[in-house]
């Protein structure tokens, strides 16, 4: 197989034409290969050269046809100019990143109708490159034997096996033979392919059963053959790719877990440090999480731990988790299990690279944090990362017994600590079976067999869509964090918030929500600075409306309870209210309140003739009207009011006054001295005089209060009063214009 795989790349560079004598004739240095995949670029084309030299003399020139799905797609052609025997030519055709095949054809022109093909390249496309490496769970041996799927338009370089030579390096279809990608591998392809129409290259250097010290670079030269690492990357070059991958996918660690190594984040680290020297385009590195291990470990949780936590270490490093896939043995899955890794992968990339906006929950829900949610300890909250939606399981039956997920949670190191466990949004709240002082906690057994040697089997924390949370290993449980002190102070159309925090611990978060609904719904306020400790609310608050705020500190271990506070804002707000008595019987009323674009628009005037007698409507005035002359039947006699100022549903709180009405024998200097009257006594008529013209109304009351007599004048300066049949006494006359003046003077009448 080596010897034909050495006939192939000589192939590549000498003329393809039967013959000896025909081998001479061009010697090519750029040349694309049989089901080669150019890289596209982010024009979405590629540009494939096609050069060399015609060693014959004789040629005019050289042309090169290109064909798209077998339809001529472009002609080059090049005058051909000799040194001596030998001439040199260089052409190009750009070609399209899609569901598409490319035929090259290479000829050498001696006259019109006299030429030879010099070469012919099939199946060319344009798209991506991945690389793939690991061990046995990224090759997917066991899944291989059922998975029939394959695709034209996926594509991959060189095979897979323990043992490689130079020469076993050709392009080839995904999964076809020895040029194996895997399972999963093709899942992803078959995902991006499928779903953006574009051409896929994966690049398989997983070895089965290897450990990461096998994936490490030879120090004296990183593309030796010797170790996994530099075959793939001894691949990756001869593929033309090693400055066009876009991302590198890594499952492995079971080695590792099975046999007890140590220092696995040291070695990793060392591995990906290489990666980003050997592969400098590479923008993106995916970590399978491995499963449960199905036998005796005392190093799985160390991996475990590391895979989880990597992405704080690596922040271009996403990680993926493999608990509760389906099909799991204890070491590998069936063909299903990996087509679901496949997919669960594709959402990621598909965000990553491709602009997808399906988003929601499709990474493994990874524990944030565990804290204890009270002093007295009966209670550890479990949170992840925000946007996840936990699923609490049910509990499975496995082989005809009840397993329970608490069973399998453990509080330093050990389980039926737990009595029952409640999701809600990106929390999981567990309830201890007593007050309790571990320390740390761990979700699933690192390894795991039971009396039949068989895998765990579930149940698995899960989030809404499915996938499984990450196991997690020893994790330190938090105290529990004091919920700030809230203070909240109301205003009219604002609410000012205040609060203590009550740890010395440095805040990451500060969460304040409003309701208003009575507590029913909270929506966040706003985003609030950790180092923040007041808060002005002005978002869409109504006058005189009940509102629930609530808010909670978060720290990088813990997080407090909510703190709670409810306030009324204000109504619309009356600054100033006076009742004053005019004569003779007349009460002006003035008050100003909170005008301008969110003022009042109503004013509610009410009267009452005791202090707590029912109050009835006086008048209901439009703004901008802010003073009322009320009109009363009795003197000497003292009436209350009510005001309250209106927007819509939302009212003031109301203000109050009182006046008692002038006793007609106590008039003012100042108001009898605005009109002169005589005969003074006076018996039948009655001649009144004012400093200019009037109109309004004239009236004669007598001491109680009462109108004896009224007549209406308009623009007079003097009018003759024919009194009508009176008791002696003290009266008074009274003129009420229109403009609401009022003046008055005291009358003495005989009989």
């Amino acid at each position: 197989m080596a010897h034909v795989y050495r006939l192939l790349v000589l192939a590549l560079c000498l003329l393809p034409i039967p013959g000896l004598a025909q081998e001479t004739i061009a010697q090519f240095t750029r040349l694309p290969a049989a089901f080669q995949l150019v890289p596209r670029t982010e024009a979405n084309t590629a540009e494939v050269p096609v050069s060399g030299r015609i060693l014959r003399s004789g040629f005019s020139r050289v042309t090169l046809n290109v064909f798209r799905n077998n339809v001529l797609f472009a002609h080059r052609e090049q005058a051909l100019a000799y040194t001596r025997d030998t001439a040199r030519f260089s052409l190009s055709v750009l070609i399209r990143a899609e569901l598409a095949e490319y035929r090259f054809e290479v000829f050498g022109v001696r006259s019109i109708g006299d030429s030879i093909r010099l070469a012919r390249r099939d199946s060319v496309v344009c798209g991506d490159a991945y690389l793939i490496n690991g061990q046995s769970n990224a090759t997917t041996e066991t899944g291989l034997q059922t998975y029939t799927y394959r695709n034209e338009f996926h594509r991959t370089f060189g095979e897979i096996g323990f043992e490689q030579t130079p020469g076993d390096t050709l392009w080839a279809l995904s999964n076809r033979g020895a040029a194996q990608v895997g399972v999963w591998g093709q899942e992803l392809q078959r995902f991006i392919t499928e779903t953006y129409r574009v051409p896929v290259a994966i690049i398989n250097g997983g070895l089965a059963g290897t450990d990461i010290r096998f994936q490490l670079p030879d120090t004296l030269r990183s593309a030796s053959l010797a170790n996994s690492y530099g075959r793939l990357l001894y691949r990756v070059r001869k593929a033309g790719l090693q400055t066009a991958v876009k991302a590198l996918f890594w499952h492995q660690g079971e080695a590792e877990a099975f046999a007890n190594q140590r220092g696995y984040a040291a070695l990793f680290d060392s591995l990906y440090r290489s990666w980003r020297q050997d592969y400098p385009s590479l923008k993106r590195f995916y970590l399978f999480q491995i499963n449960i291990v199905a036998a005796k470990s005392t190093s799985a949780g160390e991996v475990l731990e590391f895979q989880r936590q990597s992405p704080a270490v690596y922040p271009n490093l996403r990680n993926l988790a493999t608990a509760g896939l389906p099909g799991y043995d204890g070491t590998h899955y069936n063909a299903n299990g990996y087509t679901q890794m496949g997919r669960q992968l594709a959402k990621l990339v598909a965000r990553d690279f491709y602009g997808a906006t399906d988003t929601l929950q499709i990474d493994s829900p990874n524990l944030r944090k565990a804290f204890y949610t009270g002093p007295q300890r009966r209670e550890i909250r479990l949170i992840f990362e925000p946007g996840q939606v936990l699923r609490w399981p049910a509990d499975t039956t496995v082989r005809g017994s009840t397993r329970r997920l608490v069973d399998f949670i453990y509080l330093d190191g050990r389980a039926g600590r737990v009595n029952r466990g409640e999701a809600q949004g990106n929390a999981v709240t567990l309830t201890l079976a007593q007050p309790d002082t571990a320390r740390r906690i761990s979700y699933l057994p690192a390894a795991y067999q039971d009396s039949l040697n068989k895998p765990y089997e579930g149940p698995f924390l899960r989030n809404g869509r499915g996938l499984g949370a990450f196991i997690f290993q020893e994790v330190p449980i938090a105290e529990a964090l004091p919920a700030p002190d809230l203070r909240v102070q109301a205003r009219s159309d604002t609410v000012l918030l205040q609060w203590q925090v009550n740890t010395a611990e440095p805040l990451t978060d500060l969460v304040l929500e409003r309701s208003d609904d009575g507590g029913r719904n909270f929506t966040r306020v706003a985003g609030i600075a950790p180092s923040t400790r007041s808060y002005l609310d002005t978002r869409n608050l109504v006058r005189g409306s009940r509102y629930q705020y609530r808010i909670r500190a978060s720290t990088a271990r813990a997080e407090s309870a909510f703190d709670t506070a409810q306030v009324v804002t204000t109504g619309y707000q009356i600054l100033k209210f006076t009742a004053e008595a005019q004569p003779i019987n007349l009460i002006a009323l003035n008050w100003q309140a909170t005008t301008g674009e969110n003022g009042f628009s109503h004013s509610a005037l009410d009267r009452a003739t005791s202090p707590n007698g029912e109050y009835r409507e006086v008048v209901w005035l439009a703004y901008p009207r802010t003073t009322y002359v009320d009109t009363l039947p009795l003197a000497n006699t003292v009436y209350y009011y009510r005001l309250r100022v209106l927007k819509g549903p939302v009212e003031s709180t109301p203000e109050f006054a009182n006046a008692r009405t002038i006793i007609a024998t106590a008039l003012p200097p100042t108001v009898q001295a605005e009109v002169r009257v005589f005969p003074i006594p006076a018996r039948r008529v009655l001649s009144v005089e004012w400093p200019s013209p009037q109109t309004g109304e004239l009236s004669l009351r007598d001491a109680r209060g009462l109108t004896r007599w009224r007549s209406s004048i308009n623009g007079q300066r003097r009018i003759e009063v024919a009194l009508p049949l009176l008791p002696a006494g003290v009266y008074v006359l009274h003129l009420h214009t229109g403009a609401g003046a009022v003046s008055a003077v005291k009358v003495l009448v005989e009989e």
